[in-house]
């Protein structure tokens, strides 16, 4: 917002044309979050006319920028970062040590149902990863400084945890692998309305084209183990892997050559 418009909201109304004026030949942008760099004191106040009484006032919204803004998404970036953590810990480290050639007193080769789970877990830990390969891109450039892309990564790291201690269950992990990618495509979604005036659209609606790949991919193999559960799903699981690899592959390109 501009100057005049960010003192009117912190109660300055009377003075909020005067002091704009005033920062402004002060050769202080005219958007308030540049405000949070220069480290503004009371002299500084002082010498560019500001009333002695609306000091505190200015100071105290200038604050108020700081814990709203870059800090406040650095503090959700960094719950994030650290739930992923645990997820990966409860969830991968906590079915891993379930199994009997773990925790048993011997060494014994996992059994077949083991290894079935195992590759799960590898699967599993390659979605995590790329996600959060992902994830940390856009976010640099499209910080949480709203709520609600924040509450999907919650429910992200969630169903991650029910990903990945489920690998033992094929039906919840499948399931749990749809709803990993429909939230991803939410998340892009409510980026794209949050940031529709940057130039940052086609990045956005690239990431939402290849998470629609993966979704369509994750949901063709829970539908297939939900109607045909007798047959060997998990080998139609790489098949359609390499075949959204594929896709993913084809929309990347396209969307370094501008086709997007």
């Amino acid at each position: 917002m501009t100057l005049e418009t960010w003192f009117r909201t912190i109660g300055l109304d009377a003075e909020a044309t005067n002091y704009a004026g005033r920062f402004n030949q002060a050769a202080i942008p005219g958007d308030e979050t540049q405000l949070l760099d220069l480290g503004l004191t009371r002299d500084d106040l002082r010498q560019m006319g500001v009333k002695a009484g609306h000091f505190q006032t200015i100071l105290d919204g200038i604050g108020n920028i700081e814990r709203d803004g870059t800090n406040l998404a650095d503090d959700r970036k960094d719950f994030v970062r650290r739930m992923f953590a645990v997820a990966i810990s409860v969830g991968f480290a906590g079915r891993l040590v379930q199994m009997n050639w773990i925790k048993g007193s011997q060494f014994v080769w996992p059994t077949a149902t083991e290894w079935i789970v195992l590759l799960r877990l590898v699967v599993g830990i390659l979605v995590v990863v790329s996600g959060w390969e992902w994830y940390h891109r856009d976010i640099r450039v499209r910080p949480l400084k709203h709520p609600w892309r924040f509450y999907i990564d919650i429910a992200v790291v969630i169903t991650t945890i029910l990903f990945l201690f489920a690998s033992d269950k094929e039906e919840v992990w499948l399931s749990s692998l749809v709803l990993i990618f429909a939230l991803y495509l939410l998340w892009d979604a409510v980026s794209a309305l949050e940031f529709r005036t940057t130039a940052a659209q086609a990045q956005i609606w690239s990431a939402f084209a290849t998470n629609a790949i993966w979704f369509g991919f994750s949901s063709s193999c829970s539908s297939r183990e939900a109607t045909s559960p007798s047959q060997p799903v998990f080998l139609s699981f790489w098949q359609r892997f390499y075949c959204a690899l594929r896709a993913d592959s084809e929309s990347r390109r396209r969307f370094r050559s501008g086709a997007f």
